[in-house]
């Protein structure tokens, strides 16, 4: 094992993004976004407008917070405490509104280029408390995601791999 953080730094976004990616759309119901959501087994998704250009994120917390209620200090608390995330679980199987996807959706969306490195994605998702992150290409169309289980890989794997000058 050598210099982790030497292997880490030479790490872009495009190395460690997934490239298979479920998407919503604006227009979609609130509940059968909830739906794809559970059966996916992921906890939210970006979603894209009627040109296919991002337009912001859906989260398992957006389906649980009352649209009057979505506020970001509540977000947090919900993504972080263990026993409301799973009560955030329960309640996005609920889910009947007519609400679709854009009226819960988070607008602000964080996104990284391709050749951004993976220790600046990792500072962006920890400062803005975000666990996905979008990579958008020059043309600002969706790549990729980045979550924090990707960052999770991208550190076992820099740790894993054998010495280059130690190998014999």
């Amino acid at each position: 094992m050598g210099d982790i953080g030497a292997r880490l730094r030479h790490l872009t976004a495009n190395d460690v993004m997934s490239q298979r990616v479920v998407i919503l759309n604006e227009e979609m119901a609130l509940d059968e976004a909830g739906l794809l959501l559970l059966e996916q087994k992921i906890s939210g998704a970006p979603v894209v407008n009627e040109e296919g250009e991002l337009s912001g994120v859906l989260s398992l917390t957006d389906l649980a917070l009352p649209r009057h209620e979505h506020h970001e200090t509540q977000r947090v608390l919900l993504q972080e405490d263990p026993e409301t995330h799973t009560a955030v679980l329960g309640k996005a199987r609920e889910i009947s509104t007519p609400d679709l996807v854009r009226d819960r959706m988070s607008r602000k969306v964080i996104s990284v280029s391709p050749s951004t490195p993976v220790v600046e994605v990792a500072r962006i998702m920890c400062e803005g408390h975000w666990h996905r992150v979008p990579v958008l290409n020059e043309e600002r169309k969706l790549m990729g995601m980045i979550s924090t289980m990707d960052l999770l890989a991208a550190l076992v794997q820099a740790n894993d791999e054998p010495d280059e000058a130690g190998a014999s």
